[in-house]
């Protein structure tokens, strides 16, 4: 059988991201920056209603009350070192939609919560599937942009970590005195959090490469069975397991073998 070596038709071939229109990438920019900003906000937001949160659940403990907001926290960072190695096997816009999806169904959970134990719980399990907006958007404005065009892109995708957390403050303040209770701190997110994830169904494309690639392989090897379609880094070429250990593996090397990256891990930790 003969082996066929899929690449893309020719340098303005338009399937290719970096080929995309600027209307179609800076959409699917202004779509990744809402997942990417909404989660940080989320992060913060519950910390103004702590004391609400004290007040409803009896709790006696000063800790207690921040444990749904440090518990998000670990989850949106321990939530990229899963999440984000799906993305090499079914591309990103499936791990986008999936995980916002999720992110809604959490957060009204967490605004449903009877006690403090299920609220802790949901979000930690929200700040896991609210992870995947700020650690893909890089990767998904690297798919869109080449290096020379990256700039203006890559500070808006660095909006959201950088200056959600303090929005996340503001907005939680506001909504507390006006509405005098927590819940509604939740039901706000849920809803943005909603609207996001239909909005991204409709109008987010696909921008991983090497998935295209796979994906017009399969499409061409069942028009084709006696043809051995293959891309040269398709996701059908690695296993997950491969993918797993390589990407549990990376964040560790690099922390310790780039000093910039460790002084920015230290930074933001802090």
């Amino acid at each position: 059988m003969l082996t066929l070596l899929q690449t893309w038709n020719d340098e303005h071939d338009q399937l290719n991201p970096l080929n995309w229109t600027s209307g179609r990438k800076w959409l699917n920019v202004l779509l990744i920056v809402m997942q990417a900003t909404l989660s940080p906000i989320a992060s913060t937001i519950l910390a103004i209603g702590a004391s609400k949160i004290a007040e409803e659940f009896e709790l006696k403990s000063a800790k207690a009350p921040s444990l749904p907001t440090a518990l998000y926290v670990l989850g949106i960072g321990s939530g990229p070192l899963v999440l984000a190695p799906f993305s090499e096997l079914y591309g990103r816009r499936l791990i986008y939609l999936a995980a916002f999806a999720c992110f809604t169904v959490l957060n009204v959970g967490c605004a449903l919560s009877p006690n403090i134990v299920v609220l802790s719980v949901l979000r930690f399990m929200s700040g896991i599937a609210g992870s995947v907006g700020p650690s893909l958007s890089a990767g998904s404005v690297g798919d869109m942009f080449c290096v020379e065009q990256r700039g203006k892109a890559q500070a808006l995708a660095s909006f959201g970590p950088v200056f959600g957390p303090v929005l996340g403050g503001v907005m939680g303040g506001f909504i507390v005195f006006h509405t005098n209770g927590w819940r509604w701190l939740l039901w706000t997110v849920a809803i943005a959090a909603g609207t996001v994830t239909f909005l991204g169904i409709f109008f987010l494309r696909e921008t991983y490469a090497p998935y295209l690639l796979e994906r017009k392989a399969t499409m061409l090897r069942k028009m084709d069975p006696n043809g051995d379609y293959r891309t040269e880094h398709g996701p059908s070429d690695i296993s997950m397991g491969r993918i797993m250990v390589h990407s549990l593996g990376r964040p560790v090397r690099l922390l310790f073998t780039s000093p910039i990256l460790a002084f920015m891990a230290v930074y933001q930790s802090l």
